[in-house]
């Protein structure tokens, strides 16, 4: 059996024109216990093919919605993110949000999600916080991050809210077909 691992950290990206958005920052890992081979590149293939798209152009990130996802934030301020798959990516993860992440998705009925490689999720350090908005254009520019916009309700329901529209004139295009493999489950940890 493969050791999967999820990283996630909440955290405010800040767009151009001085706009903010809640983000949701992810990693994923998975060793095979026989060989020791470290594998990091699950998750980030696993979002590709759901419908995230390859970032490579971070002020020019398309604001619209992506089909299939959700990010509900529930009365005792955990995650649950769904995306097109029977089970959730999150659910009811613990996260510590930063002041101020609520408002901002509420806002825009919005969260940005960033998926990718070496954003420092998987090993910080007391001496090297985490700050995944630094890292993430570099992992962009290597090819090794996905992102979009995911529509956010506040709490828990069963009807899903609306997005409001965001200024941005490249608001692309969002109907594409995909096969769907499966996915690994995943143990998260949280990054602070």
């Amino acid at each position: 059996m493969h050791a999967m691992t999820l990283h996630a950290q909440a955290d405010l990206w800040h767009h151009g024109g001085g706009v903010t958005f809640a983000a949701l920052f992810m990693e994923g890992d998975m060793r095979s216990p026989d060989t020791e081979v470290e594998r990091t590149d699950v998750l980030l293939n696993a979002v590709l093919n759901r419908g995230l798209r390859l970032a490579t152009d971070l002020p020019r990130l398309a604001l619209g919605p992506r089909p299939g996802w959700a990010i509900r934030l529930n009365p005792a301020g955990a995650l649950t993110l769904t995306w097109p798959h029977a089970q959730p990516l999150l659910l009811d993860a613990p996260l510590n949000l930063p002041y101020g992440w609520p408002e901002a998705a509420a806002q825009h009925r919005l969260v940005l999600l960033f998926v990718g490689d070496s954003l420092g999720l998987r090993n910080p350090t007391e001496a090297h916080p985490t700050n995944p908005e630094q890292r993430a254009p570099q992992a962009a520019q290597r090819g090794e991050l996905a992102a979009g916009a995911i529509t956010y309700s506040g709490t828990y329901s069963r009807q899903q809210p609306q997005p409001r529209p965001v200024p941005q004139a490249d608001l692309q295009p969002t109907s594409r077909a995909h096969r769907w493999p499966r996915t690994p489950r995943w143990q998260l940890h949280t990054t602070h």
